[in-house]
Formats: C-alpha cells, structure tokens, sequence
C-alpha cells in the first residue's frame, strides 16, 4: 500500500468514525428526550380512560400490517413507471400504440391502471423477449 492509499483509506476512516460518532450521540439525545417525555407523562395521573385511547406502538417489522397488493388494485401513473421502468411518455406512445394497457378514467383528470393488466403485460415482455 503506498502512501496515497494509505491516507486516502485513513481519511475515509476519520469519516467513517465522525459520522458513526455523531449518529450515536443523535441517538442518545433522542433516547434522553424519550426517558423524559415518558417520566413526565408517569408523573401527571392519567386516567384509565384517557390511557386506553393512546395507541400501542408497534416497533417490529413483524408486526407491521402490510395490506397485500391484489389484481384489481387500481395504481397510478408512478407505480407504473416504477414497475414497469418506463418513463410517462413511453407508457402513453405505448398506450397510443396499443402495445400497453389503456387506463381507466377516475375522474376527468385522473386515471389508473389495473395492476393485473400491468403485471400481465410484463410477463408478456418476459415471456416474448
């Protein structure tokens, strides 16, 4: 190792270790504002009935509900770009074209796809490629 990679890995490693640092104590000053806010809550009397309104907090991914996504989900304009990696303009020449799903009109500005149309023509561009 010569000693430009050497500085130029010892500096990335200041960097590194700077950054680490501040994050850490960015989580105890967050940590500190919690315990406080919790012991400032404990020391006022909350009633039972005021208590069981606060929600319980979920932490875990685990415990996260995530509504799966189903077949006649309506989706939007970005979600279609995303899936699809196609930019707006080329979704709309495709649609002109008639090689990509047309949309439904929600509203007179608004419209949407139909996810399983949109899966089902990338399975196509799968399949034909």
């Amino acid at each position: 190792m010569n000693n430009l990679e050497f500085e130029l890995l010892n500096g990335y490693l200041d960097q590194l270790s700077f950054k680490t640092q501040n994050t850490i104590n960015e989580l105890q000053l967050v940590k500190r504002h919690i315990d406080r806010f919790k012991s400032q809550i404990t020391k006022r009397d909350i009633s039972e009935q005021t208590r069981a309104k606060i929600p319980e907090q979920k932490m875990s991914i685990e415990q996260t509900q995530i509504r799966d996504k189903q077949p006649s989900d309506l989706i939007k304009i970005k979600e279609v770009m995303s899936m699809t990696s196609l930019s707006r303009s080329s979704l709309y020449n495709q649609k002109n074209k008639g090689e990509f799903p047309h949309p439904i009109q929600l509203t007179s500005r608004s419209v949407a796809w139909v996810r399983a149309d949109v899966e089902h023509w990338i399975l196509d561009k799968i399949n034909n490629r």
